[in-house]
């Protein structure tokens, strides 16, 4: 790397963008550094010090912060000490950064569409729409305007899980801005979400027990024929909403007996498969002769829309529980039946981090088939209109 020595101006930097120079060290505050990106036409600015965790502490990003706010906040910073003190200001709003965020989630396909569409309805609507953060730059969000102007108003009227999700969404787009040099750095890097609130929230328990097998199915088998087999499977086999109103035909192994399920239709993002029993493989081939597409949820181009499913899981629990409460219907019954916490967690598909799933695949296969033979003859003990919902298709 080519370094030049020199007091840096503006000018200079635009000077020697021409140049092959990569580097530039300023010869009056021994500490600071700019680096050119690889377009020349913009670079960022870094603190060298002891004092630094990393030594190179990056500042900020040129044009946006230019060479007069960097010497004048520069001592301040070396002073301090504080990574977390870096937080020159690139002369843009909170609002105009949670626009770019917006924007670029918009765009951002490592993301799935549920997941795009819901930070993009929290930006909407509670953070864009909060005028006492908008108009404020970044380096403006001190502890007493983050409580004041967004989280006690949002506690007025949302649960503390949401007021947590819409804190943590702010907190990634300041993050992102950061790291990609569109602000200096994230405010929210030196709090904590229990600074604000006393308790972080607490998973809500499930509104449907294994007690309640005999009335929920009952309550389903009453429902229209795609509403009554999306709320099957998902009870039968504890999978996301998601997963399963996006099932294809091609998905199910009828001979094989497994429930092929793509990463890009799960929450993880790996591919995840389920043992298909005798009643799962029944009710699916009695209910394939209704269909007529390759989707088990077919809407008018596609499978059904995200909140459609929502639409018919709401036709059967009347508000009284979620689509959510299904697959923590499935994981509780089996807690209580003993199956085995690692086999509980593959068919949930909340694989154990650091577990060698090639290794124990040939067990895991056979220990899954069996616990969702068991959980299914459960089912059928304990309600007879599970027990007899092959014959109603």
């Amino acid at each position: 790397m080519t370094t030049t020595q020199l007091t840096i101006t503006d000018a200079a930097i635009r000077r020697h963008a021409r140049a092959t120079v990569n580097e530039l060290h300023d010869q009056q505050l021994r500490s600071l550094y700019f680096r050119y990106h690889s377009n020349r036409t913009s670079g960022t600015w870094y603190l060298v010090g002891r004092q630094f965790k990393s030594r190179w502490l990056k500042i900020g990003r040129w044009p946006d912060v230019s060479t007069a706010v960097v010497r004048k906040e520069a001592p301040k910073l070396l002073v301090a000490g504080s990574e977390q003190s870096a937080n020159l200001d690139t002369g843009k709003t909170l609002g105009e950064v949670l626009v770019w965020y917006r924007d670029r989630t918009q765009r951002d396909r490592s993301l799935s569409p549920e997941r795009r569409a819901d930070i993009v309805s929290i930006l909407r609507t509670h953070l864009l729409s909060a005028p006492g953060l908008t108009a404020l730059r970044p380096r403006d969000l001190t502890r007493p305007v983050i409580d004041a102007e967004l989280l006690m108003p949002l506690q007025d009227s949302l649960k503390p899980a949401t007021v947590e999700k819409v804190y943590r969404v702010l907190n990634a787009c300041l993050n992102k801005a950061a790291t990609l040099d569109v602000i200096g750095a994230n405010p929210l890097s030196q709090f904590k979400l229990s600074d604000f609130m006393d308790s972080r929230s607490v998973p809500k328990g499930s509104e449907l027990k294994p007690s309640d097998a005999s009335e929920l199915f009952a309550n389903i088998t009453r429902a229209s024929g795609q509403a009554s087999i999306l709320a099957t499977l998902m009870a039968m086999h504890g999978t996301r909403i998601n997963e399963t109103r996006l099932a294809t035909w091609r998905q199910f192994d009828f001979k094989g007996r497994w429930w092929h399920i793509p990463a890009m239709n799960t929450k993880t993002r790996k591919a995840h498969r389920l043992p298909l029993t005798d009643q799962a493989i029944t009710l699916l081939q009695q209910y394939r002769a209704n269909t007529s597409t390759g989707y088990l949820f077919g809407g008018e181009a596609g499978p059904i829309s995200r909140r459609q499913a929502y639409r018919l899981i709401q036709s059967i629990s009347q508000g009284q529980w979620t689509s959510h409460d299904l697959r923590k219907f499935a994981r509780t019954t089996w807690a209580d039946m003993g199956t085995d916490y690692m086999i509980a967690e593959l068919l949930i598909n909340h694989t154990p981090s650091k577990m060698d799933r090639t290794y124990i695949h040939t067990f895991a296969d056979e220990r899954t088939r069996q616990a969702l033979e068991d959980y299914h003859h459960w089912l059928a003990s304990q309600s007879i209109d599970f027990a007899r919902m092959v014959d109603r298709w």
